[in-house]
């Protein structure tokens, strides 16, 4: 950076100015990171503290400039020459071939104080480091018989035997970036033919593209493929070398390959054991220390060009190398299994690679399915995946290799299984399921109640510091569980409430009971003179549920887990209990209830029972007895009621249509009578007496006209009144 050995020093203020040079023989992309500056700086006086400044600008072919980053440090210096970094934040930015870099420096201090800024010299290596993606790529390698024409292949009957190695590399930062070209070359037998460095033919120190070459008679080496390898390494991996002593990515390489002789065609069909073909598999032939090898493509073919012999077969597969196994066919007639293919000549082969789809199943030690556990795979390649089972215990691979699979099984977060399994689908199928056995048992658990009676329903959690699982009691009470050794909790629910709460110990497989705080409440409702009531709703309120049934003559049952439970009790639509009940054990109760008898005597005013009428009970417009005898019991609930009473006779020949009512609050068992006021009625307004009046004027009328009419016939004999009749 800058001139060798310079030093800016002595005052208070230093501005520096470096500009790349030359200018960009390519696009140079920075990334979207930090570039870090650093340089060697000392002070005398009395600020120890100033500020730094540096700023990154793109400068096109015109000196217009664009800012790409600026960065700031105010650090505490040294009295000794001290190196000091300033981070600079960039965006992505594109600099385009032609265009350069400016670097503007700033140092800034105070008062009394002189600064000095050193530089260019391998003690003070002050310096950028830059991330970008733009470096020095080697663009291709071309191999070129003796008239300069690009060939792959060398014949041994040309006359001139002199053939060209042309390394063509770009770099965006120019020619004079490319620190070393170097070139090996690997015979068939796998030793080093030479391993040299490579001449440039073209390019300038600006240009982007430079050619580097090396001449080569090839009259003395013996047929078949050659490997080329060449190395390039620009300025910055030169110097990050001498501090490091590694490349880290520095170092390009590049590969190409030629063959002297006469090669063969190979003709390959590779397909899985499905029959499928098998796609973007890297095909390896190999003979003594020479290899010979080809990508398929979508239809799983590819060619391969070597010379006649037995090759051993190796097939690299979605980054793993399959088991050196194979089927292979010729000419479709006949076939051999084993680790090589036998080539004569011109010939097509159709390949079976190790290749098929796998499951594995995971059982307990009694042969049923695990669900949920966790399978550590780590295939032939080393991979690792995780996996975990489903309902059936498998885990599905799909197409996958055939090899050593070595599987580590966790059920509740502990090793249950750990075994390596061969898997050989040209031995064994296409499709295989391959079991696998562990550590886990078979818990069979039977919730009961305390009535020793089956649970149906019941939850039960097993668990431990690592998880728990959940199943759910059949009708039988019964709910299996796969647990590996060792201590769990059982916490089991009843209609969501805790039941039991308890320690095992897991050892093998068992059958295990669950007692489960789960008690029944046995209830006849009573009234208040004790005779049972039917037809009563009953509820049971607590712990979240709700228990409804309904009295009958005998106990109402009800099975409950335990805890502490509000008891109503409802007849007729009235509350007649309310009370609570702990529910920590079975019990009998009789639970007696607000429902009283009420006696009701239907009078006149004489106090004497009225024979005929009607008596109704309501309660807030809601009919709740009636009866049409006038002198009854009724049995009702507590409350207030509405009493009516109606009389609907004849009394002697008259309709007596009357009524009565009163309200009444029914608290206990009670008698009362209603009086019909103006009943009896007087018998003066009666229709009898009516009648016997009319019948009695009636008489006295006949009686009357029976005398006149006698009278009058006594006048006409002269007959004086007090004189009788003659007698004919």
């Amino acid at each position: 950076m800058g001139n060798r050995g310079s030093v800016d020093s002595g005052t208070q203020t230093i501005l520096d100015d470096w500009y790349l040079a030359p200018a960009l023989a390519g696009n140079f992309t920075l990334i979207n990171a930090t570039a870090y500056f650093w340089i060697y700086v000392r002070f005398y006086g009395t600020d120890n503290n100033p500020n730094i400044y540096l700023t990154i600008y793109e400068r096109n072919q015109t000196g217009a400039e664009a800012q790409v980053g600026t960065g700031s440090i105010h650090p505490v210096l040294a009295s000794s020459i001290e190196s000091y970094t300033i981070p600079v934040p960039l965006t992505n930015t594109v600099i385009p071939a032609g265009d350069t870099l400016h670097i503007h420096f700033l140092l800034s201090g105070g008062a009394s104080t002189q600064y000095w800024v050193y530089y260019g010299n391998s003690t003070y290596a002050s310096g950028i480091s830059v991330k970008s993606t733009s470096h020095l790529t080697i663009h291709d390698i071309i191999t070129l018989n003796y008239n300069g024409t690009p060939v792959v292949g060398f014949l041994e009957n040309w006359s001139n035997k002199t053939m060209y190695i042309n390394a063509v590399l770009n770099d965006p930062m120019g020619g004079y970036d490319i620190r070393n070209v170097s070139i090996k070359i690997i015979m068939p037998n796998r030793s080093v033919l030479l391993d040299k460095p490579m001449v440039k033919i073209s390019g300038t120190p600006t240009s982007f593209v430079s050619v580097f070459q090396l001449t080569l008679n090839y009259s003395s080496l013996p047929e078949g493929n050659y490997t080329i390898i060449v190395y390039a390494l620009d300025n910055s991996g030169y110097y990050y070398y001498q501090q490091n002593f590694a490349f880290d990515g520095f170092l390009q390489v590049g590969y190409s390959y030629f063959w002297i002789g006469l090669p063969v065609s190979l003709y390959i069909h590779l397909f899985d054991t499905h029959g499928n073909p098998l796609s973007k598999a890297l095909i390896t032939l190999s003979l003594s220390n020479a290899t010979y090898s080809n990508v398929t493509d979508i239809h799983g073919f590819t060619k391969i060009e070597l010379f006649s012999g037995t090759y051993n077969v190796q097939i690299l597969w979605n980054n793993t190398i399959l088991p050196p196994k194979v089927k292979v066919y010729y000419n479709k007639t006949y076939y051999t299994v084993g680790s090589t293919v036998k080539v004569s000549g011109n010939e097509e082969v159709n390949i079976t690679a190790e290749v098929g789809t796998l499951y594995f199943r995971v059982l307990s030690s009694v042969g049923t399915p695990v669900y949920n556990a966790l399978v550590y795979v780590i295939y032939p390649n080393n991979h690792v995946k995780i996996y975990q089972t489903q309902n059936n215990g498998t885990i599905s691979l799909g197409l996958t290799a055939g090899g050593n699979y070595r599987l580590k099984v966790y059920y509740m977060d502990q090793l249950v299984s750990n075994s390596t399994y061969s898997i050989d689908f040209i031995a064994y199928g296409s499709t295989l399921v391959q079991d696998v056995t562990s550590s886990i048992y078979e818990v069979n658990m039977k919730a009961l109640d305390s009535m020793s009676i089956p649970v149906q329903g019941e939850q039960i959690y097993v668990g431990n510091a690592y998880g728990q699982v959940l199943n759910i009691t059949d009708s039988a009470g019964y709910a299996s569980f796969l647990l590996p050794l060792g201590d769990y909790q059982i916490k089991a629910y009843y209609m969501g409430v805790l039941v039991n709460n308890s320690n095992i110990a897991v050892n093998g497989n068992g059958n295990l009971t669950v007692n489960s705080s789960i008690y029944y409440i046995s209830m006849i409702i009573r009234d208040s003179r004790g005779i049972v009531v039917d037809g009563a709703y009953i509820y049971l309120k607590g712990n979240g549920l709700l228990f409804m049934n309904i009295s009958t003559s005998n106990f109402t049952d009800f099975r409950v887990p335990e805890g502490n439970y509000s008891l109503n009790v409802y007849w007729e639509g009235v509350l007649v209990n309310s009370s609570n009940i702990n529910a920590e054990k079975n019990i009998n109760l009789s639970v007696n209830s607000s429902i009283y008898y009420l006696h009701i005597d239907v009078v006149g005013n004489d106090n004497r029972t009225i024979q005929h009428g009607w008596i109704i009970i309501e309660k807030n417009g809601t009919l709740m007895g009636y009866s049409n005898i006038t002198n009854y019991t009724f049995r009702l609930p507590g409350g207030n009621y509405q009493i009516k009473a109606y009389i609907d006779e004849i009394y002697y020949l008259t309709p007596v249509n009357l009524g009565t009512g009163t309200n009444y609050t029914l608290s206990g068992n009670s008698e009362i009578k209603l009086i019909v006021k103006g009943y009896p009625p007087p018998f003066y307004s009666t229709y009898l007496f009516w009648i016997i009046v009319l019948v009695a004027i009636l008489a006295i009328l006949g009686a009357a006209i029976a005398f006149r009419f006698r009278s009058r016939g006594r006048r006409k004999e002269g007959l004086k009144p007090w004189e009788k009749e003659p007698k004919n």
